[in-house]
This record gives C-alpha cells, sequence and structure tokens, in this order.
C-alpha cells in the first residue's frame, strides 16, 4: 500500500468506500480488507471482482498503487 504525505492520496486516488466483493463463507469484504494483509494485496488486486463486476485494480486504487 502506498503512503501520501499527510494521510491523503491525491485527487482521483482513493478506495471506492462502497466496492465489495464476496469473500465466500467471510461475507463481503472491501478495500479495506485487501489492504489487511500486506503479503496478499498483490495477489487480492489482481484476482478479486466486487459484486458490481468492477475489479480490485479499479475499485482500490489507493491500496493496490494504481495512482
Amino acid at each position: 500500500m502506498k503512503h501520501f504525505i499527510g494521510g491523503h492520496a491525491p485527487p482521483g486516488c482513493a478506495d471506492d468506500a462502497d466496492w465489495l466483493y464476496d469473500a465466500g463463507d467471510k461475507g463481503l469484504k472491501g478495500c479495506d480488507h485487501i489492504a489487511s494483509d500486506p503479503a496478499k494485496v498483490e495477489k487480492r488486486c489482481s484476482r478479486r471482482v466486487g459484486e458490481d463486476g468492477v475489479p480490485a485494480l479499479e475499485a482500490c486504487k489507493q491500496t493496490c498503487g494504481k495512482c
């Protein structure tokens, strides 16, 4: 996860707080879960797709380092 000066991402570079994906028996999870284990962020960013069809790489821009 990238860290920004003052803790704020540049304009247009933020995680979508409403984005969720189905994590099976763990229920619906969001970008905060993608970021929860630094060792798994890259894998989660490349594989998870939200309930709305939007991949994590697009929905979790800050977490996935796409800024």
